[in-house]
């Protein structure tokens, strides 16, 4: 084309930007060699649109995010809910029966910790109709998520 290869183009800040303006623009000085434009400014509807479609999808995976932390945790609120209510109550506990060992009871040896029964032992009763030393069935009762369906 017909460019002028000797043009070149240099930006400024404002203090220089404003000397130049003052003593060398064209149109106030014929012999000028510099010419100055106006400010430029960036048309920022071009920048605009792909930066609120970033931003949305970074919202939009914040939001997924977010939602599915939001379901795991309801979903370990209620499993322990599950749990919690599956364990046998204090007060449910007492309303089992409990007995002292004697010879010649039904009862012969405790299937948690395999010991046979001795006289004295207490035994707690479900209500099937086993028999388990207390001390071995209750923290079990209380504490497991898989206790008896008692009635």
């Amino acid at each position: 084309g017909d460019a002028d290869p000797n043009l070149k183009a240099v930006f400024v800040g404002l203090t220089t930007g404003e000397t130049l303006k003052e003593n060398y623009l064209f149109s106030r000085n014929p012999t000028a060699l510099v010419t100055l434009t106006p400010y430029y400014t960036l048309p920022w509807h071009m920048y605009i649109v792909p930066f609120l479609i970033v931003i949305s999808i970074c919202f939009l995976l914040m939001f997924i995010f977010l939602l599915e932390l939001h379901l795991q945790v309801i979903k370990k609120l209620r499993r322990y809910q599950r749990r919690r209510r599956a364990r046998l109550s204090p007060s449910k506990l007492k309303k089992l029966k409990i007995i002292v060992f004697a010879e010649g009871d039904s009862y012969d040896m405790c299937a948690i910790c395999l010991d046979d029964f001795e006289e004295g032992d207490k035994l707690r009763i479900l209500p099937c109709n086993h028999g388990f030393h207390s001390h071995c069935i209750d923290p079990w009762l209380t504490r497991s998520s898989t206790t008896f369906i008692l009635l």
